[in-house]
């Protein structure tokens, strides 16, 4: 009798001692459980692959940082090409024809003065005034009457022309034409006779 109770004592701290010992396993197992839930995951991060629309502006911009700017090359001047051509002269101003339009009133009323006033310096020095009274004379006494001055053409070149004209004279009642070349200068602002017209 003594024996089966023992035996039952024993059988009976062995369950507690399993019981406790599963307890125990499961409370430990809890707190493992616990605290693995307590640890923060730890969070891996993976390199995204770069926006290809972006990369070609990044790069961009990163040349235009480290890439230094280089100097600008001028221009090439070019030389301007010298023409063989002679340059264009410029002519006097003014029609060197109005000087022939009061010249056949003058000479017919023998008005010396005033054909002197239409000639050059150089015709003067060679022809002074009382020389041409005596010429206008001398063609008055001969019948000349001049009756129109055509001016056909006129070349003029810097402070020159000549003029071709055609003469029409009334000598005696006889009408004659002449056609001379009436040299002309630019002098003092005004264009004046280089020759003095007296007879066809």
């Amino acid at each position: 009798m003594m024996m089966k109770n023992k035996f039952v004592i024993c059988s009976f701290v062995i369950i507690v001692l399993t019981a406790c010992i599963i307890c125990t396993g499961c409370t430990s197992m809890q707190s493992d459980q616990s605290t693995l839930q307590t640890i923060p995951p730890s969070i891996t991060t993976t390199s995204q692959p770069q926006n290809p629309t972006n990369t070609p502006a990044t790069t961009a911009a990163s040349m235009a940082q480290t890439t230094t700017t280089a100097p600008a090359i001028p221009e090439p001047t070019l030389t301007p090409e010298i023409s063989s051509a002679p340059p264009a002269f410029t002519s006097a101003p003014g029609d060197p024809a109005t000087v022939l339009v009061s010249y056949p009133s003058l000479f017919n009323s023998g008005n010396g003065a005033g054909l002197y006033a239409l000639l050059s310096e150089n015709i003067k020095s060679n022809y002074p005034l009382d020389t041409l009274n005596k010429e206008l004379a001398t063609a008055r006494s001969n019948g000349y009457i001049i009756e129109k001055i055509q001016v056909n053409n006129q070349i003029i070149e810097e402070d020159s022309a000549i003029l071709l004209v055609d003469i029409s004279w009334n000598i005696v009642g006889s009408p004659i034409t002449s056609s001379p070349l009436v040299p002309l200068v630019y002098e003092n602002d005004q264009w004046k006779l280089d020759t003095l017209i007296v007879s066809p």
